[in-house]
Order: C-alpha cells, then structure tokens, then sequence
C-alpha cells in the first residue's frame, strides 16, 4: 500500500510489466488467489465471490501430456453451501480457442466419477478426495488477453 501511496504522490508512472512465463504466473496467482476474482468483466456474471479462493493445488498431471495448472475451491456468494472446484488453466500470451478446448479436455476429464477421487489423490496435503466428490466444476482462463472471437 505505502508503495502504491508513493507512486501516485511523486507521480511516477507504472508500465505493463507481462510475465515471461506461465509458471511465474503460477507461482503469483498461488500468492494472490484474490486475482482469480475478475474485477471488471465484459461478459455475464456467473456469481459473485463469497471469499478468496483456497489454491488446493497446481501442477497436477491428470495423464500424459495434461496438467492442471492450478486448482482452487471457490464459495459463491448467493450459495455458500455449493462450493465450486476450479480448474485454472493458465496463458502467458491471448486466451485463443486452443486454450479453450484444452480446459474443456480437463474438465472432462476430471468429471468423470471414477477419476474425479484419483485426480484429487496426487494433490499435497488435500486430506480425503470424497469431501470435494459433490463440488461443481468450473474452468476459469487467464491470459494477458482474450482472443476477440471468444
């Protein structure tokens, strides 16, 4: 905060500073869960956010050549009762329809009941996959852009 104070008294302007990798933005969304919660979205609402989203995990390989790279247990606002798992899939560059259809092959794959337990097996520190068995699927894309088609 003191930072920021100091940037706009001595008026010193920020520049866009993207990251080099997708693992730097790993390593940061994992510090700062709160930047999954779009402050300003063009596009419908699904819900509103009741908390920070809990990082559960990242870089779980659900098979060969398919990761997740992070992992989050999200509380709607407006149903507290029915959390959401999250699959994070994460861009360096624009969110294109590539990037699209590799989330909807994670969620796929992690919707399927018999995998769902497994996947949630290699995640550090989880305790029992069945708690998170009835929690609903989301896929959320993060990218410096999105490609205008989408």
């Amino acid at each position: 905060m003191a930072l920021f104070r100091q940037t706009a008294h001595r008026q010193i302007h920020l520049h866009e500073y993207p990251f080099s990798s997708e693992l730097g933005m790993e390593a940061y969304i994992v510090d700062n869960p709160t930047m999954l919660i779009a402050d300003s979205f063009d596009g419908p609402t699904v819900f509103e956010i009741r908390e920070a989203p809990k990082i559960l995990g990242w870089e779980i390989s659900l098979c060969e050549g398919m990761r997740i790279d992070i992992l989050a247990e999200i509380t709607p606002m407006d149903d507290p009762e029915h959390r959401y798992l999250a699959v994070v899939e994460l861009k360096k560059g624009v969110v294109d329809d590539d990037a699209q259809k590799q989330l909807h092959g994670y969620l796929n794959e992690f919707n399927k009941p018999d995998r769902r337990k497994e996947i949630l097996s290699k995640v550090k520190d989880l305790g029992d996959p069945d708690r998170y068995k009835d929690h609903r699927l989301l896929g959320i894309l993060v990218g410096r852009e999105v490609e205008e088609k989408l």
